[in-house]
């Protein structure tokens, strides 16, 4: 509606600057990124939920009913933006559900293999440090707005 009225009128604002997200994940994601971005968080579901079929028959439900509060949370409000605590909780629970079925071998790697592996082990780290200080001072202009 707003991108409507700024379009008749060039003084009226172009969006109410505390509409910035629509409280909703999957709307979040289509709308900034479109049908791609949407088929992966469905492809990474959808293997979620082969994972947890793979589990043993008494622990199935037990498993699903763990994701169930912070995917609700994330169908309704931001929180993956808001907290460190509930990525760390997300990502824990999914190795946790990689843990309880997978099947362990052992492999070997060449020398270039365990040189990017450092390299990555360094870097990811970083990268990942940086975007959540960019949660934390999304959180610092939120709140003081």
């Amino acid at each position: 509606y707003t991108a409507r009225q700024h379009a008749l009128n060039e003084n009226s604002p172009a969006g109410l600057p505390a509409m910035d997200h629509p409280h909703n994940e999957l709307l979040y994601w289509g709308v900034e990124g479109g049908l791609l971005p949407i088929l992966g968080i469905f492809l990474a579901m959808a293997l979620v939920l082969y994972r947890i079929y793979q589990a043993k028959r008494g622990t199935r439900l037990a498993l699903l009913a763990l994701f169930i509060p912070i995917v609700l949370h994330s169908q309704l409000e931001y929180p993956f933006y808001h907290s460190l605590v509930h990525w760390l909780i997300f990502v824990i629970l999914l190795y946790w559900v990689d843990q309880r079925v997978s099947r362990y071998r052992q492999v070997g790697f060449s020398n270039v293999t365990k040189s990017l592996l450092r390299v990555f082990s360094l870097v990811l780290p970083v990268a990942f440090t940086f975007y959540m200080v960019s949660a934390l001072h999304t959180n610092y202009v939120l709140t003081k707005f």
